[in-house]
């Protein structure tokens, strides 16, 4: 029974396995399995791509975050930038308002004044004067103290004398230094400019040539003074009416490494022009007058031969030299010495006004202070070099805005909060904080570039040329001019006992051949004495 029954499974089972229906029927269902598991791959690919998007998305909403951050914190700056401009704008109003009341009070003054010239005569003296001293005291409210007038120097002659002024504060700072010279006032200026050395400042006025009151030997005796003095300082300023037309002609001389061995250096004084290049003065001076005189020609002389350099039309005040007199003239000049140009800043021809002078315009001196003596080297291969900001991009402006300080910020902020009493000395101050802050920040920014300055030569005398030999080539050189006074020859005797050359005064002072015989005794001198040195 059992092996029936397992036969007929048996044929039951080929029986299925070749009905064509059946086939059919597995194929199709094979077919839709691959068809299946294709579809089922392709979702789980699509899964991935999904899982990629979620995490792209999450990374970007991160960065959006972020830049949501970074923008409230720039509108915050931004912000704090405009409540400092603001503040700014502010004080900038006041001092407008306070300079247009001014200007107000001194319109009133002048028609006050225009007034009285038409009623010619309808207002006191007294009401004058009191109108002028109105107007002195707004043009010298800035003078906080008295001014101290010293080493006055009067002349016989109609133009009265010469005077230094100075605040209360300095009398121990200045002090008069007596000489003969009716043409300079000497004066020591001590630990004010420079804590170290003493400045020699000499007041000049020396009266027009071809008038009754000039003297052609005026420059030759302040060289005079000035050489009796220069043991004792080595740097000096000049400064005054020296009626001198000196056009733009150069003040030094300079002689290229090209041309040294043809050019007899120790017979002559070549001026530290690199001192010019290193502190950033043209050596080209600009001039409004083109004209000279005798008294220009004289200057020159005295500038290359003193190493002293005119500074009117070297300075971005003055950068072409404006006219001092007249408005037709260069007649009043700044000589500084080669020594001090370092503390030299800025030189500038103010407006003419009739308070000061008759026809002159004041001229303004800027000095600066420094407590260390800064050494001038000057050869082929030397240059000076400053640093500069690079250029603004807008590219970077954001960056810039980054690299402010807040912190000095907040400070000025609070610091113009807290001022009750706005002076000049306190928006000088506060415009250099800001200022500060925001060349820090350029700096940062943008970077510093280097350039390179003009390249400079400069020669010093020998070693053995000492001060006795600049005694006997300056007295070379007197001998050279023209005409000579008693005065003068009085003074060169006194330099040649001073150095020990006494034995060459062996002849009177009336001798009609004095300028022969001192030049050629001192070609002489020069010749047998110090040709070993």
């Amino acid at each position: 029974m059992a092996a029936n029954t397992q036969q007929t499974d048996d044929e039951l089972s080929g029986n299925l396995l070749y009905d064509k229906d059946a086939r059919v029927i597995l194929m199709e269902i094979l077919k839709s399995l691959r068809v299946l598991t294709d579809r089922i791959e392709k979702i789980e690919k699509e899964v991935q791509k999904i899982d990629g998007i979620k995490e792209g998305l999450s990374n970007l909403s991160t960065r959006v975050q972020t830049n949501e951050e970074t923008i409230v914190e720039i509108q915050d700056r931004n912000r704090k930038v405009e409540e400092s401009v603001e503040k700014m704008g502010q004080i900038v109003h006041t001092i407008v308002d306070k300079y247009s009341a001014n200007a107000e009070e001194i319109s009133q003054i002048k028609d006050r004044m225009e007034t009285i010239g038409e009623d010619n005569g309808t207002f006191s003296n007294i009401a004058i004067k009191e109108l002028k001293a109105d107007v002195l005291d707004l043009k010298c409210r800035s003078m906080s103290e008295n001014l101290v007038f010293s080493g006055n120097k009067i002349g016989k002659r109609r133009s009265g004398g010469l005077a230094v002024a100075y605040k209360n504060h300095l009398k121990d700072n200045i002090e008069y230094i007596k000489t003969e010279s009716k043409f300079v006032l000497w004066c020591k200026i001590s630990k004010v400019i420079n804590r170290s050395d003493d400045i020699l400042l000499g007041i000049i006025y020396i009266p027009p040539e071809y008038t009754s009151y000039s003297s052609i030997d005026a420059i030759n005796e302040i060289e005079m003074e000035l050489f009796e003095l220069s043991h004792r300082f080595s740097k000096c300023l000049l400064v005054g009416d020296f009626n001198a037309r000196t056009g733009s002609e150069d003040d030094f001389i300079f002689v290229p490494d090209s041309e040294s061995h043809v050019v007899d250096i120790e017979n002559i004084q070549i001026n530290a022009v690199c001192n010019l290049d290193q502190y950033d003065f043209s050596r080209k001076r600009n001039s409004r007058d083109k004209n000279k005189n005798r008294f220009g020609n004289q200057l020159l002389e005295f500038c290359k031969g003193n190493n002293f350099f005119i500074m009117n039309g070297r300075t971005l005040g003055d950068i072409d030299g404006k006219f001092t007199c007249r408005n037709s003239s260069v007649v009043d000049y700044c000589l500084c010495s080669a020594e001090l140009i370092q503390n030299f800043t800025d030189f500038k021809v103010l407006d003419f006004s009739s308070l000061y002078s008759d026809v002159h315009s004041p001229i303004e001196i800027s000095l600066k202070q420094t407590d260390q003596e800064v050494s001038t080297k000057c050869s082929d291969d030397t240059r000076t070099n400053e640093q500069k900001i690079n250029n603004w991009t807008n590219e970077k402006s954001h960056k810039f805005l980054e690299c402010l300080n807040l912190t000095e910020i907040e400070n000025i902020n609070s610091e113009i909060d807290g001022t009750t009493v706005v002076t000049q000395e306190t928006v000088d101050m506060i415009i250099s904080k800001i200022g500060k802050v925001l060349i820090n920040s350029a700096g940062n920014t943008f970077g510093f570039k280097v350039s390179a300055g003009k390249k400079s030569e400069h020669r010093k005398n020998k070693p053995w040329f000492d001060h006795d030999c600049k005694a006997a080539r300056y007295l070379f050189k007197l001998a050279q001019e023209t005409t000579f006074r008693s005065r003068s020859l009085d003074k060169m005797k006194s330099i040649l006992d001073n150095c020990g050359f006494s034995y060459l005064w062996s002849f009177q002072n009336t001798s009609p051949n004095i300028k022969s015989i001192i030049k050629q005794r001192l070609e002489d001198q020069f010749t047998q004495s110090w040709s070993g040195k």
